[in-house]
């Protein structure tokens, strides 16, 4: 939400901020989509995707010069959202599906919150751990790779990966992928739409939505709001 107009200035008026050394971006899925575009317009700059929480601040950093590629290639499989390296200052768990981590930058408890405490921290082996709410995996280079919220599995599938897949196409700018009367629904927002926009959406979903606008967060302006998508559908 912060760098799309941002991007969207430099195109327009053929700029190149040239001028950063050092981009940091995060606080929902940076698809890898605008972060090709973000490395194009600071075209001198280190650009970094930041994973972390309100409780752990940072996870993980991928470095977007060195590991977009691999972002692509994995949105591309449905491999989910590819976040980066795991600080060294932390310690990371997959425990369940679920990202668990642990540091001296992560917080031990809430404050006189004892049913929070109860419901997002662990004890284990004299470490407080902090269950993150995030669904994910280590991959063989020991990066995070995120799948969506737990809870907002679909059937046997996570939100993300097909998330990543649908907007890897050209006409795509947003998508949803949410359980609807049972049935698991691909809702997307499209600039345009090609003759064989069905054809290339029903190799990723069989149950398709195209809406004007996916509702997102009030607070970054880029998670969706899957409750709010929901009452929309129901409209």
């Amino acid at each position: 939400a912060f760098f799309a107009p941002i991007i969207r200035y430099a195109k327009e008026h053929n700029r190149s901020l040239n001028f950063l050394k050092q981009v940091f971006t995060g606080g929902a899925r940076v698809n890898s989509k605008i972060a090709k575009q973000l490395c194009e317009t600071f075209s001198e700059a280190e650009v970094f995707v930041v994973y972390g929480s309100t409780e752990s601040e940072p996870i993980a950093v991928l470095n977007l010069n060195e590991d977009l590629k691999d972002l692509e290639e994995g949105e591309r499989t449905g491999r989910g959202a590819l976040v980066g390296t795991p600080v060294a200052e932390i310690d990371v768990w997959i425990l369940d599906d679920e990202v668990i981590v642990t540091g001296e930058h992560v917080n031990k408890s809430y404050y006189q919150d004892p049913d929070a405490d109860s419901k997002n921290k662990i004890a284990e082996d004299g470490k407080i751990w902090h269950r993150t709410g995030d669904a994910g995996f280590l991959d063989e280079q020991g990066r995070i790779w995120l799948l969506g919220r737990i809870g907002t599995k679909v059937g046997t599938q996570w939100p993300m990966p097909i998330e990543a897949q649908a907007e890897c196409l050209h006409f795509v700018d947003k998508a949803a992928f949410i359980e609807w009367e049972q049935r698991p629904l691909l809702v997307v927002e499209c600039s345009e739409q090609p003759q064989n926009w069905i054809e290339l959406l029903d190799q990723i979903c069989e149950n398709v939505r195209v809406i004007r606008k996916i509702p997102v967060d009030p607070r970054h302006m880029s998670k969706i709001n899957r409750q709010k998508l929901q009452e929309y559908l129901s409209i």
